[in-house]
């Protein structure tokens, strides 16, 4: 069965950063919930993609669950249930760094995708 979303690279985005974040806190056993059930049953197996750069993505999915992480868990939730999550997505897309810093802000830029889409040109 194939699935096709555009919203999909946006999801494997979250979840590739999600992942990093946790090898980095040298995490073994992962269970991750998100709100999108075509981008579980894709990391299942359950639906493919013809879409060549989601399919990278899906490939970079599933060797950081081999290769780092001795058990892993994915679930889909609802929107609703993902609320919290939603609310940060959407505050920090609309955040601003304070040009007169009168406190310290840890903050990470990711300036380019995962999966580059155009390796060439960068």
């Amino acid at each position: 069965m194939y699935f096709e979303c555009t919203t999909n690279i946006v999801e494997y985005e979250a979840l590739i950063i999600g992942l990093n974040l946790l090898r980095e806190d040298k995490e073994k056993r992962v269970c991750y919930f998100i709100d999108s059930e075509s981008v579980v049953k894709q990391v299942f197996g359950t639906y493919q993609t013809k879409h060549l750069r989601r399919r990278a993505y899906q490939n970079e999915v599933w060797d950081m669950f081999d290769n780092l992480f001795l058990e892993h868990k994915i679930y889909a939730i609802s929107r609703e249930e993902n609320s919290i999550t939603y609310s940060l997505a959407t505050t920090t897309s609309a955040f601003k760094i304070p040009i007169y810093l009168n406190r310290k802000y840890e903050i990470n830029v990711n300036h380019r995708p995962s999966i580059p889409n155009n390796i060439k040109h960068w």
